[in-house]
């Protein structure tokens, strides 16, 4: 609902006359893993009628080069993106094709429960795949983006360098504490290491509200993976 005099701009916008950008374009394959999930989607003709009715659609049928450089038939490329995303999709084991139908995995499923990025899903199927040391597996989880909300404080590097310092410490990264996912990086370990309870219990609270924060994304990674 509107007044009769603002029309114009919202007929615009769904028209694709103004050409505003869409979140769905980043997010397309985390977003059609949740409609498969919850049942919206359960094949690639469902999954072209749900794109269909997003807000991405006008914008392409509008400025189809910008979204397709090598534009055939529009429809055509369109359903072999979604197809290609829907393949992408197995092969992380978030859905399969069961009887016919798409259905999201027990993976798929808590994805979408634990909120969980989809570059998350590839970072740990990647470490996995490639058997990864624990150190190069703690850093790439440190660097995911359910972590980018944990950042520096003031009063946080200087206890952080003490951390980093200490002799028990298992696993070393940059003790310059230059990219922020370094203290999740070491505040985990503190976390977990029982040898480092004495640094534990230094720590000052507004270190200790960001522990707090980490230890609830890092229930939702395990629950994702479990």
């Amino acid at each position: 609902m509107t007044e009769i005099e603002k029309t114009h701009i919202y007929q615009s916008l769904t028209t694709g006359k103004v050409h505003l950008k869409s979140r769905l374009q980043a997010h397309c394959a985390a977003a059609i893993c949740h409609e498969i999930a919850i049942g919206t989607i359960q094949s690639l003709s469902m999954c072209l009628k749900w794109f269909k009715s997003t807000f991405l659609y006008q914008p392409i049928l509008s400025h189809p080069t910008e979204f397709f450089p090598k534009v055939t038939i529009l429809e055509k490329d369109i359903i072999a993106t979604l197809d290609d995303i829907s393949a992408n999709l197995a092969r992380l084991d978030l859905i399969r094709e069961l009887d016919g139908q798409l259905k999201a995995t027990e993976l798929g499923i808590s994805l979408m429960h634990q909120n969980i990025a989809l570059p998350t899903v590839k970072y740990l199927a990647k470490s996995l795949e490639q058997a990864m040391d624990i150190g190069s597996l703690l850093r790439i989880l440190c660097q995911s983006p359910e972590f980018r909300e944990i950042r520096y404080s003031p009063g946080d590097k200087a206890c952080l360098h003490k951390i980093a310092s200490h002799t028990k410490l298992r696993f070393i990264a940059d003790r310059n504490l230059i990219a922020p996912w370094l203290k999740v990086f070491y505040l985990i370990q503190v976390s977990l290491q029982a040898d480092l309870d004495d640094c534990e219990a230094k720590l000052p609270p507004a270190i200790r509200e960001s522990m707090e924060q980490i230890h609830g994304i890092l229930i939702r990674l395990v629950k994702c993976k479990s």
